[in-house]
């Protein structure tokens, strides 16, 4: 599943594809894989966008973009 380890910004970075990885990344909880994301990245997108929530809130956006974008 893993394809490439290496370090982004000073922090461990791991890079996967595949349909299993990324049912194992989506489908997992914080305890097993957590977002760690660049604070210089977070300065620019802010602390609420897509990729810094979690949980029940990263669930409640990610459905409803998922309104917006799907196929009719």
């Amino acid at each position: 599943m893993v394809q490439y380890q290496s370090q982004f910004s000073g922090k461990p970075t791991v890079f996967i594809n595949g349909q299993a990885a990324n049912m194992s990344v989506f489908t997992s909880d914080s305890s097993t894989l957590a977002n760690s994301p660049v604070e210089s990245l977070r300065m620019i997108l802010g602390d609420k966008c897509l990729d810094e929530i979690s949980g029940q809130d990263h669930k409640r956006v990610r459905n409803a973009l998922n309104i917006i974008f799907e196929d009719n």
